[in-house]
């Protein structure tokens, strides 16, 4: 596997020392950039590997005279039969990705380009996170500095929506959205688990997975828990520590004005008595980080409280809340969104995805009748764009963002319908920030805020990644042909590079050690998730070569079947990897984690078992451990505690793969 490790240091620093200097998309602040990450420019380009990179991506070095803008290539077939603009996006464009179309282009010797990938997009974001930290100047606190330099943290405007632009749903999806939904519910994500166990080294017959675990109860308490202002503000900050940063769309100065309110007057059924209840009972729920647990589920108890306690506390706070969520759901307001939301990190904690997906499917239709409500969603609005530091707008959009990526992640994994707000021209990349320097002044420090931040960025970025690799494997031919398998090279070629960009653009308080051998604990729960993150969209990326080898006598040139099975194995080696360093701390993915575990453990086992099959001409060429099978015995006996658990489908996971370990190889 190649290693991205080797980070150009201008990346970042060349903005933070030149703010003049910054990358931009085409049309500047204007661009409109689609929910999953596509420009309609797209002009931002981005150096091959092995070139010279130490120049800020999209800027000439000094002494260079830009180069004139070519015309662009040719659209693809189904926007030059709409007669309409075509972003060149390749594989798919950013108009068939939205719609479910089949993209192809007549310039069939097309050579891709390494462009329009997330690194650009990410440094973009970051810029203005980090480069205005300059910029407060006189209206920041005398007694405070900044992280970079004396100078406070203004809040910036990430992007700026065109003045016509509409949020409607676009005319395309109205005319063509019935058949795409239609279909995207029954076609099988191919990230999913399913989707491995549907190749076909496996048998047809083998223990299924079912999702319909025993509900949680949430029956009244017989007892309420105490609402003296210091448990529930030692909840909140649990809550601030634990949960607050992966999602910050919850403002903390008003959260803690809620919290006193309840303290000092008890419950009532406003939202904002359910959204403290919610917050409560997550904070009670969550868990600590804990690097030097090597499993991640034995977790320190708190002063005077222990985790069995707080699990039985977060019940009752969760009992309030649900009795008050049914309110909620009539309500179009901001905290109403957020208490749909916080309703579905909850399930999430509680591995219960449907549960979650329904909540974030409520939180995004709420988001969706709040804003057109509101008329921000008015076709050609006849109001002004806020400025983020107003009050609210910053939330609006971590609102949607949070939303839109958790229900992603669990239609990736499960195949469901896609969200409202998904097919919506939103005119953001990415959420502009809240004003992190008043919030570290009243709640916590300027560290954490802009770390967590940086975070939510290369988060949202990752995601987009994630979503146009996805896109690109869905199809998979039965038989495949010569032609395809050099597309998916192709392919393969520019999500790597377009990996590579975004682990560069990571900001040094987030940034991690691309893994090779072994994958050692990280000392920060927001970046041992991003390391995560960049496991899962490398093995990704790899995976229909996996497919290839263990399903597929290839007729093709021994050079290229040298390629597919050099590309499978490195799938093979993040498998290994992830094997090896699955935990099991409770939080908002750790049902992903297992499910991801069990995948990754399955692939190794088809690897396994294809070598035996003397029809599978590139399967003796992968290279994997020889003691793969002792690491899966290994790994599952550590993470024994979860196997019975029927929520989720994880204890049918664990059938699963005993079926898988025992029976089949």
């Amino acid at each position: 596997m190649p290693s991205y490790s080797d980070r150009s240091p201008q990346s970042l620093s060349a903005f933070q020392e030149h703010p003049s200097k910054r990358i931009r998309l085409e049309a500047g602040r204007g661009t409109n950039i689609d929910p999953i990450g596509r420009s309609s420019t797209g002009t931002v380009t981005l150096s091959p590997p092995g070139e010279d990179t130490t120049a800020v991506a999209g800027v000439p070095p000094k002494g260079t005279t830009r180069a004139r803008r070519s015309r662009g290539i040719t659209a693809c077939q189904t926007c030059r039969n709409r007669k309409t603009k075509c972003d060149n996006e390749r594989p798919t464009c950013g108009y068939c990705a939205r719609v479910g179309a089949n993209c192809t282009y007549l310039d069939s010797d097309y050579t891709p380009t390494l462009c329009n990938g997330v690194g650009p997009r990410l440094l973009c974001a970051i810029e203005e996170l980090s480069g205005l930290l300059k910029k407060q100047g006189g209206h920041q606190n005398p007694n405070r500095e900044s992280l970079d330099q004396p100078n406070g943290l203004t809040v910036p405007r990430l992007a700026t929506p065109h003045p016509q632009q509409s949020l409607l749903l676009t005319r395309s999806h109205h005319t063509q959205l019935g058949n795409s939904e239609r279909t995207s519910f029954h076609v099988r994500s191919p990230a999913s688990l399913e989707s491995v166990l549907s190749w076909p080294i496996f048998p047809t017959t083998k223990p299924s997975i079912s999702l319909a675990g025993h509900d949680i109860d949430s029956s009244p308490t017989h007892s309420l828990p105490s609402l003296q202002l210091s448990e529930l503000s030692r909840l909140e900050a649990k809550f601030i520590a634990n949960v607050h940063p992966k999602n910050p769309f919850v403002d903390p100065i008003a959260l803690r004005q809620h919290i006193h309110h309840v303290a000092e007057s008890g419950l009532d059924w406003s939202t904002e008595t359910c959204l403290v209840a919610i917050v409560c009972a997550l904070g009670a729920y969550s868990q600590k980080y804990d690097p030097e647990d090597e499993l991640g589920h034995v977790v320190p108890p708190e002063v005077s409280y222990d985790a069995a306690e707080d699990d039985a506390l977060a019940r009752k706070f969760w009992s309030i809340a649900i009795k008050r969520l049914g309110i909620v759901i009539g309500q179009n307001n901001i905290i109403a969104i957020q208490c749909l939301t916080l309703a579905g990190i909850w399930h999430m904690y509680n591995m219960e995805p449907l549960q979650g997906w329904r909540f974030f499917n409520l939180a995004s239709n709420a988001w969706y009748t709040t804003m057109y409500s509101t008329a921000v969603l008015a076709a050609n609005p006849p109001i002004a764009v806020p400025e983020p530091h107003q009050h609210g707008w910053a939330t609006d959009q971590s609102l949607y963002f949070s939303c839109l990526k958790s229900e992603f992640e669990i239609r990736l994994e499960l195949s469901l319908p896609p969200s409202i707000i998904e097919r919506i021209d939103y005119p953001y990349s990415f959420p502009s920030p809240p004003d992190l320097d008043t919030l570290a002044g009243r709640h916590g420090s300027l560290e954490n805020y802009q770390q967590s931040w940086y975070y939510y960025l290369a988060e949202i970025a990752s995601r987009h990644l994630t979503s146009r690799i996805a896109e690109a494997h869905e199809e998979a031919l039965a038989l495949p042909t010569h032609l395809y398998i050099e597309q998916l090279l192709q392919n393969a070629e520019i999500f790597e590079a377009q990996l590579q960009a975004w682990h560069v653009a990571l900001p040094p308080s987030i940034a991690f050690t691309v893994p090779l051998q072994t994958v050692p604990a990280l000392p920060n729960e927001l970046i041992q998730h991003l390391r995560s993150r960049y496991m899962v969209i490398c093995e990704l990326t790899y995976r229909p070569f996996l497919r290839l080898c263990t399903s597929h006598k290839l007729d093709i040139p021994a050079d290229v079947l040298a390629r597919v099975a050099g590309l499978a194995s490195r799938g093979l080696h993040i498998c290994t990897l992830w094997v090896k360093s699955t935990r099991g701390e409770r939080h908002h993915g750790l049902w992903f984690q297992l499910r991801n575990f069990v995948c990754c453990a399955m692939m190794l086992i088809a690897a396994g078992k294809a070598q035996s099959d003397p029809e599978l001409n590139a399967a003796p060429l992968l290279q994997f451990p020889s003691d793969w099978k002792e690491l899966i015995l290994e790994k599952k006996k550590e993470l024994s505690a979860f196997w019975s658990d029927e929520r989720g489908g994880i204890a049918d996971c664990g059938r699963l793969l005993d079926w898988a370990l025992n029976d089949f190889s």
